[in-house]
């Protein structure tokens, strides 16, 4: 996705410049990569668990868009239960399965939910169990607010999620790295069918990402746009700040692309390729 390529051309385009400044300031290679594995990690366990309220969702008869299609590989299992109040779902990955974007995961993952699905805003939790991501052991909660609502870009009643997260990676060399946030996706389009792969995102928030080296903070400006038929980022802004540096990515005007404009410390927008 381009926002991996965001960081890496970060990282050899501003942040690794200037020999005199503090080391805390600087943006190396290995903290891009990181970046870029943490925002894949993120958006891989929010995905499975907005899919598992949406289980439930179609299964009281209450989803607009009727029966709903899992995007979980045959090699996971889920175990749900109820009680008078509310649902658990236990997903367990086993010792490794494999997404459907290919990222490799293993542990449990365990969503909680009310059993009153007209509650608004209706709440998920979710925690993790010996949960690894690609061999990174990540450990923390979420918490997921679902509300239906007429907005600016889409006047349509739809699913708007605010998303708050705070969760730990330890890499296999003992490095530990810790993020939190919030964010805020808002499903403009797709709402209204069983299948994810014209659905259509639109997402705003700002995060705070913790190095061994340092702090780095990133603001969505222009709500990023997401398309699931689209590997790109398509439209949207984001502000990036690392001590005294930052810069502006802008992803263009909604053309399913690689091209994009990068403004440093203020300067002039300069044409980008973001690629693979």
């Amino acid at each position: 996705m381009k926002r991996k390529l965001l960081i890496a051309l970060i990282a050899l385009g501003l942040f690794a410049t200037g020999c005199n400044r503090d080391d805390e300031d600087r943006f190396n290679s290995e903290d891009a990569r990181v970046n870029a594995e943490m925002d894949g990690i993120s958006d891989d366990i929010s995905t499975i668990a907005e899919d598992q309220y949406r289980v439930q969702l179609a299964a009281t008869g209450r989803s607009a868009a009727g029966a709903f299609q899992s995007i979980l590989p045959n090699c996971a299992t889920v175990s749900t239960t109820f009680t008078a109040t509310s649902w658990t779902s236990v997903i367990t990955f086993g010792e490794g399965c494999t997404l459907n974007n290919g990222s490799s995961v293993s542990g449990t993952i365990t969503v909680t939910g009310s059993t009153d699905f007209s509650s608004e805003p209706y709440v998920i939790d979710y925690t993790l169990t010996d949960f690894y991501h690609n061999d990174r052991l990540v450990e923390g909660n979420r918490n997921l607010s679902f509300t239906n609502q007429s907005t600016t870009a889409q006047p349509e009643s739809h699913t708007v999620a605010d998303i708050d997260f705070n969760y730990v990676v330890t890499y296999p060399n003992g490095n530990v790295y810790t993020r939190n946030g919030h964010r805020v996706r808002e499903l403009i389009a797709g709402y209204d069918t069983p299948y994810w792969l014209d659905n259509v995102y639109l997402v705003s928030g700002s995060w705070t990402t913790t190095f061994p080296s340092g702090t780095q903070t990133s603001t969505v400006g222009t709500p990023l746009r997401f398309e699931m038929t689209c590997p790109h980022i398509v439209s949207g802004t984001l502000n990036i700040t690392r001590g005294e540096n930052s810069a502006v990515l802008d992803y263009g005007n909604g053309q399913c692309d690689a091209n994009a404009t990068l403004s440093i410390n203020g300067g002039s927008a300069i044409a980008i390729t973001l690629g693979y």
